[in-house]
């Protein structure tokens, strides 16, 4: 009996395993990218996760790779962490329990992985830094949601071969098309066998210069996957209350469509949990059978 054989066991038992090949269920990754600023990709990001984290109980963990000017933790009235710009800067320094420590929960189900760092300085970003921080994330959630500025796409060639699903959003534009033909382009030629995502944001807001979908489609070389609505209210509401548009516009045109995503990305396993029950509430329970936060 030799310690590695220990170990081995040891590990398999922790798992809930009697022996075989390890049965390690890893994380499906979505990485999203806007064609251009300001189409809502965070805000679809965000969203899509909190939704699957609390309307289908996966185990979610949002990355927001925009150190110096990411909204994922203002968004959601939460202090942002303060390890992600070391874990970033250097492969060597993943661990876990750095990992663990940056993390900042917004419920059992739903975490994020953010910073805010000084706007007057360079922040270093390793691309094998990233890569093992998946790694080590992997088996720790459902799905793991990364919300990418569309700057890094050369840098991060490794994240999107390693994504299950990349999800481009865009508005109707000239200058949407052009972008998006552009990204498809570079992701094409990584040779990535991911499943892309083309979804058309802010559909319907005025004054945006927007072109016919068919004129889009036409453009980009595809269809159109998803359509998700312009929603100044719910959107409004969300803002001020630092809460998802699935707590305060559950109903909303724009959080079906983004459920819908939600679905689409959640894998063939992916379940609608059961409502809440009167004892549940009384509890102060929410659907995600987190605790309220009152």
């Amino acid at each position: 009996l030799t310690a590695d054989m220990l170990n081995q066991a040891l590990a398999s038992a922790l798992r809930g395993q009697t022996g075989g090949k390890p049965d390690v269920k890893e994380a499906r990754i979505a990485v999203f990218i806007g064609s251009r600023g300001g189409v809502g990709t965070t805000t679809a990001a965000l969203n899509t996760g909190w939704l699957m984290a609390h309307e289908y109980a996966r185990s979610i963990v949002l990355l927001d790779l925009d150190l110096q000017f990411g909204t994922s933790s203002l968004s959601l009235d939460l202090e942002p962490g303060r390890g992600l710009r070391d874990i970033v800067g250097s492969p060597h320094r993943v661990d876990g329990l750095m990992i663990a420590s940056s993390i900042v929960p917004e419920s059992d189900n739903f975490s994020v992985l953010g910073a805010e760092e000084a706007v007057d300085e360079v922040v270093l970003m390793d691309g094998g830094a990233i890569t093992a921080l998946m790694k080590e994330m992997k088996g720790n959630f459902n799905n793991i949601i990364v919300d990418m500025p569309r700057g890094m796409l050369a840098a991060q060639k490794r994240l999107l071969a390693a994504a299950h699903d990349i999800v481009i959003i865009s508005d109707l534009t000239l200058a949407g098309i052009r972008e998006t033909l552009r990204i498809k382009a570079a992701i094409a030629s990584l040779g990535c066998t991911a499943r892309l995502l083309i979804v058309a944001s802010r559909t319907n807001a005025a004054g945006a210069g927007q072109i016919d979908r068919a004129v889009f489609e036409k453009g980009i070389q595809g269809k159109i996957d998803l359509v998700i609505p312009e929603d100044t209210a719910a959107l409004t509401a969300a803002s001020n209350s630092g809460k998802a548009l699935g707590e305060v516009a559950g109903r909303a045109n724009v959080t079906k469509m983004l459920r819908e995503l939600a679905v689409r990305l959640g894998g063939d396993t992916i379940k609608p949990v059961a409502k809440p029950t009167l004892w549940d509430k009384l509890q102060g329970k929410d659907k995600g059978g987190a605790r309220s936060k009152q």
